[in-house]
């Protein structure tokens, strides 16, 4: 990001399980390498990082996520 402002997928917590979290992570990285990403943030959290739903192009990325089932 250009501001070097940190954000994290608003309403997603990645598995704990460490197969699962693996297989979260590089979901999301096909999601979002080499792309542009648009996000609206909802809120920042106690870290100062914004919490944002993440889209690439009409593809919301939380939801995404939460369609696969890489959630907590």
């Amino acid at each position: 990001m250009e501001d070097a402002e940190r954000l994290v997928l608003a309403g997603i917590t990645l598995p704990s399980n460490p197969d699962r979290h693996a297989q979260a992570h590089a979901y999301l990285s096909e999601l979002v390498a080499d792309t542009i990403v648009f996000y609206e943030a909802t809120e920042s959290d106690s870290l100062g990082r914004l919490k944002a739903e993440v889209w690439v192009g009409d593809v919301n990325v939380n939801d995404a996520l939460r369609a696969r089932g890489y959630v907590d």
